[in-house]
């Protein structure tokens, strides 16, 4: 399997229990930072960008299915700062979390997240 797939699955599983880093992922596949890095290079992505993709793919999910707290959703996605996280979902939606939740639930019922 490529390893931007390996990535693509990986990522989503270590984001849910803690901020990852380029090192984090490439331990978690055995593989140097830069071999990894270069790997993707040679895929035209980068760690970055795949990440970038999974915390879309999870502030969705998290904005969408649970009520868990705009503050919360940003730090288990590995932002240090709500703002941060504000300005990702208008880059990702073209409007802020919360918006986005809104507008998500007059489309789909709300369902209660076990803790995270």
């Amino acid at each position: 399997m490529p390893i931007d797939q390996q990535l693509l699955e990986l990522l989503p599983q270590l984001m849910r229990f803690r901020t990852v880093d380029i090192s984090a992922a490439a331990a978690a596949l055995r593989l140097n930072p830069r071999t990894m890095q270069r790997k993707l290079k040679a895929l035209g992505t980068s760690f970055e960008a795949l990440r970038d993709a999974t915390r879309k793919t999870l502030a969705q999910e998290y904005l969408v299915e649970t009520s868990i707290p705009l503050a919360r959703i940003a730090h288990s996605l590995g932002y240090s700062d709500l703002a941060v996280f504000h300005r990702s979902c208008t880059r990702w939606f073209d409007q802020t979390p919360a918006k986005f939740r809104e507008q998500s639930r007059r489309s789909r019922p709300l369902v209660m997240s076990p803790s995270h």
